[in-house]
Order: C-alpha cells, then sequence, then structure tokens
C-alpha cells in the first residue's frame, strides 16, 4: 500500500499529465454523471487529478460526486477495525473502510495495523479484506458497463481470465473503444466481439487526447440526435 501511495501528480494546475487533462476536458459531463469511471489502479493519480478541481469523489455505490469504481480497491481505503461487525460475509468478519485523505497517507498505512483495502486477483484464491464493500463497488462497476451506451478501454490489456470483467466487456451492448498499444486488444476484439461496433486504437493514454474528445462527442451527437 505504501508504495501504490508514493505515487502524486506533479505540482501545478496545468494539462502537463493525461488525468489532470481528462477531468478539466471532460469536467460537465462527470459532474453530471454522463461520464463514469471505473479504475483497476491502486494508486490515487486519477483521485488527486479530480480532487485538485475541486469536484468530489463518490467511491461507493450510492454516493454523491464523481462516480469513480476502483473495482481492486485503492491504498486510501483503510480497513476501520472500529466498525467492523461480527456478522460474517462469505465466512469473514466484516470489516469496512474509510476512505483517507491522500495527504499524509504513507504514514497513515504505515501506521496502520491493517493494509490497504486492495484485491488481488489469482485463480481460485481472493484478497477477502473488505470484500462487502468491495463487492458492491464490482457490482456497480458492471452494472454500469451493462448498460452502458459507450465504454472506453484505456490502457489495459484483455485478460479474459478476468472474468468479473471482461465477460461484461464482451457482452455489453455498448460501443467498445480499446485505446492500447497492446496487439492483444485488436486480437480480442475479434475473437470475443465479433460483430459488434468496436474500435481499437494502439496509442497511450496521453497521446489519446483528440481520439478521446471525437469518440465521446460523437456518442452524445448520437444520444441527442435518437
Amino acid at each position: 500500500g505504501q508504495y501504490f501511495a508514493g505515487f502524486r501528480l506533479g505540482i501545478g494546475d496545468d494539462y502537463s499529465d493525461p488525468y489532470t487533462w481528462f477531468v478539466k476536458e471532460f469536467r460537465s459531463l462527470l459532474e453530471s454523471g454522463i461520464i463514469t469511471i471505473g479504475s483497476l489502479n491502486y494508486d490515487c493519480l486519477l483521485d488527486e487529478a479530480i480532487q485538485k478541481q475541486g469536484l468530489k469523489i463518490a467511491y461507493k455505490p450510492g454516493a454523491n460526486g464523481v462516480k469513480l469504481d476502483k473495482i481492486h480497491g485503492s491504498c486510501n481505503f483503510l480497513p476501520s477495525i472500529k466498525l467492523a461487525s461480527l456478522e460474517h460475509y462469505a465466512n469473514k468478519i466484516i470489516v469496512p473502510f474509510e476512505v483517507e485523505s491522500l495527504d499524509g497517507l504513507v504514514d497513515k498505512i504505515k501506521n496502520s495495523q491493517i493494509q490497504p483495502a486492495m484485491r488481488f486477483f489469482t485463480k481460485d484464491k481472493d484478497n477477502l479484506t473488505c470484500s462487502a464493500e468491495l463487492d458492491a463497488i464490482l457490482f456497480e462497476f458492471q452494472s454500469l458497463v451493462n448498460d452502458a451506451n459507450l465504454v472506453i478501454i484505456i490502457g489495459v490489456k484483455p485478460n479474459p481470465d478476468d472474468k468479473h470483467i471482461w465477460d461484461h466487456i464482451m457482452n455489453t451492448k455498448a460501443k467498445v473503444v480499446l485505446i492500447s498499444p497492446d496487439d492483444k486488444c485488436g486480437e480480442w476484439l475479434t475473437n470475443y466481439r465479433s460483430g459488434k461496433y468496436n474500435r481499437w486504437y494502439p496509442m497511450k493514454f496521453e497521446e489519446c487526447h483528440t481520439t478521446l474528445i471525437t469518440e465521446i462527442e460523437d456518442e452524445i451527437k448520437d444520444r441527442t440526435n435518437s
């Protein structure tokens, strides 16, 4: 957890990093809930970019703010023993997490008795720290993918074994856009989404500004005209 908490954006409030650019460019759509975000990252770079713009983050289902579903957990999700319940969830004691401020996060993790709620999915094994709340976030993410009109995936290599993610992307009726230089993106779209609306752009996050704007603006126009 301490390792991921050590990643921070640079000083300033310009467009020099892709996270800040994304939040600034699509601020109104994020605030209105037209764009929602799912993240596999344990670090808080995107979180920091959102907060730097004075926006509140909705990490948990039903919360108000910019929707950010961190489906594998996050280094700022610290389990709260004082809020633990003796109820059992999947044969585990329920330990909810509290979202900690990014300021001084490394020291907070260092002084905590339990590591942050971060899930590491491996075959036949799951880290069940704060399982109930992380499951709720995962279920919300899956529902959003299922009901979306447009799903854009940036910087993630498809892995069919991660069924909790890719099965839902495979089956959604939404337009699916993959942005990544990895050749497996094109292979996955051909093998798993044949006959559906798909696009693959072999580029990195920091290279895809124009592409993102075009894809999102075109989708909004389609929705307005339909």
